[in-house]
């Protein structure tokens, strides 16, 4: 019957492979299978009328003997071992094709095969775990070098290989960990001096294995603790007398961010009428002549306080009246000028005590028209002019 002969032309197994398997056989010599993920092992003739795959014997090779766990004919058709029978199948049942699928690869599956005399050596491999973790202690500013992050590939089948590309010019340091079954952990950890003068600092841990189709790429963005740096903006040094809507704000750029913040004056008391909003400080009221003097921000995060002060200078607005009168022409070689000016100076809002600030007088001036004032004089016929000026 079919099943004896079946039997009995498997028993013959390695001597029938060598007769009938005559045609050119294609199959790679060494075959990579990925630690439960499925796999191929080739065996095929080569793309020919003349190359047709007759008969085919799947042999491994064991420490014990030989084991003949699968067969492919034309006359007697597919054979499995039982023990390979729910892991293995035929993958395409043509007269070229008897390659065979292993599903859930095991480290028993590593080892010699040979399909019609053609030896396949199959070599078990594990992809990595791959992950990219922070260094021991936070990176301060001005510190000293320490490890920024390490790189690791765990579990691997051969060992991983893995590197760091970074714009710094730290150092780097490796290990590996080997453990049954030839599985190897590698780490590789980047070490660097902190500094926040660097811009945005970045690290790339980069895996290659022969399990990946790919190299595996992981960004690390570096975070680089320091103290708060402070500008002040919002003073133009036009602040005068009775200016309204006044407020100075604390820029401040800090990691971690800033959970303190403070205005104070040095020079006397806070002027009433001041409001402070974490860092900006705002004159409620408009501005007097008293609000003068120093201010300082302070402002911290968990790594230090930090303090910026500013000087702050509020002016008088002045009303400058202005009396133009015309003088004859006879009188202007006597005087060497064109015009004489009387000058009345008044304030406004200046408040009760001013004397510090400016000194108004009464003064005939003479000079030529290069003088300051010299775009409100004029001539008119004989007549007085009056003009008033804002002057600052």
């Amino acid at each position: 019957t079919n099943v004896t002969n079946l039997l009995s032309w498997m028993t013959r197994g390695l001597t029938w492979s060598a007769a009938v398997c005559g045609t050119p056989v294609v199959a790679p010599p060494r075959v990579n299978a990925v630690l439960g993920k499925n796999m191929t092992l080739e065996c095929r003739t080569r793309a020919s009328p003349n190359h047709i795959l007759v008969e085919c014997h799947w042999v491994r090779s064991l420490s014990s003997g030989t084991d003949t766990f699968a067969t492919y004919s034309q006359e007697y058709g597919i054979f499995i071992s039982s023990k390979y029978a729910k892991r293995m199948h035929f993958r395409l049942l043509t007269r070229n094709d008897a390659s065979i699928i292993v599903q859930n690869v095991s480290f028993s599956d590593a080892g010699i095969y040979t399909c019609c005399s053609v030896v396949l050596m199959l070599r078990l491999i594990m992809e990595p775990k791959v992950y990219v973790t922070a260094g021991p202690s936070a990176l301060i500013d001005g510190g000293n070098e320490t490890t920024v992050a390490t790189c690791s590939a765990e579990r691997a089948r051969p060992e991983a290989q893995v590197y760091w590309e970074s714009n710094l010019f730290g150092t780097t340091l490796s290990d590996s960990v080997r453990a049954v079954n030839d599985i190897i952990t590698t780490r590789q950890y980047y070490v660097w001096q902190p500094t926040r003068l660097i811009q945005s600092p970045k690290l790339t841990c980069v895996v290659g294995h022969p399990a990946l189709q790919r190299d595996i790429r992981i960004p690390y963005q570096i975070s680089v603790q320091h103290a708060p740096e402070i500008s002040i903006v919002g003073y133009d040094e036009e602040w005068y007398v009775g200016r309204g809507d006044i407020k100075i704000t604390c820029i401040v750029n800090a990691n971690p961010a800033a959970h303190f913040f403070k205005w104070s004056r040095l020079d006397d008391q806070m002027p009433e009428g001041v409001k402070m909003v974490n860092g900006t400080l705002i004159f409620v009221q408009p501005l007097q002549l008293k609000d003068s003097g120093i201010y300082r921000c302070e402002i911290a995060n968990t790594i230090d306080l930090t303090s910026r002060d500013v000087r702050i200078v509020i002016q008088v607005k002045m009303t400058l009246l202005v009396s133009v009168m015309s003088v004859p022409d006879s009188q202007i070689p006597a005087l060497n000028v064109r015009t004489a000016c009387r000058w009345k100076m008044a304030l406004e809002e200046v408040g009760d005590d001013h004397s510090n600030h400016i000194k108004a007088t009464n003064m005939s001036d003479d000079r030529d028209e290069s003088g300051p004032v010299s775009d409100y004089v004029s001539q008119a016929d004989g007549a007085a002019v009056s003009r008033t000026v804002s002057y600052i």
